[in-house]
């Protein structure tokens, strides 16, 4: 079994698919595998490719540009991903700043390549559809949280929402 069946069983995207499978897929098709230095900026609005990036080792930054400057958001690390929504998104900008917080390693599944995927395994659609939701269903929390008409209520929301996490 290769190193990257062995990585990509920990992710999202081959959950609750065997390893023999999660092997044989990997082996129709192309993965790009990328290191990164520290700071080095890996997509940004301006600068991305359509394809799916799992983080090997280090950590990246999640940031939003706003007037000139990132704001960090997120910090992502081992077996999490970034850029599925320039996979299936005919938008020509990409949302976030994705920035090597860390010296990192992260492979690549270009968006033909994750539709041949999908083709291949329905698992793997299911995986994805469940992704989403997850982070729809964290956005519709931050938005709530975030929504109050007072200073006050916002604070509560806030405070709520942290509450839930922990």
């Amino acid at each position: 079994m290769s190193h990257q069946s062995i990585f990509f069983e920990n992710t999202f995207l081959f959950k609750d698919i065997e390893s023999d499978i999660t092997s044989e897929m990997l082996k129709s098709i192309k993965i790009e595998e990328r290191n990164y230095s520290r700071g080095d900026t890996i997509y940004s609005p301006e600068d991305f490719e359509r394809k799916l990036g799992f983080i090997v080792k280090g950590e990246c930054t999640v940031g939003r540009q706003v007037a000139g400057s990132v704001i960090p958001l997120n910090v992502a690390g081992k077996y999490d991903s970034f850029g599925i929504l320039s996979c299936f998104s005919e938008r020509d900008d990409f949302p976030t700043v994705i920035t090597a917080k860390t010296t990192c390693t992260v492979m690549f599944i270009y968006a033909d390549q994750l539709r041949i995927l999908m083709e291949k395994s329905s698992r793997i659609s299911v995986n994805i559809i469940e992704f989403l939701i997850r982070k729809i269903n964290f956005l519709n929390d931050k938005i709530a949280a975030f929504s109050g008409s007072s200073i006050e209520e916002k604070l509560a929301g806030y405070i709520l929402e942290l509450h839930k996490k922990h």
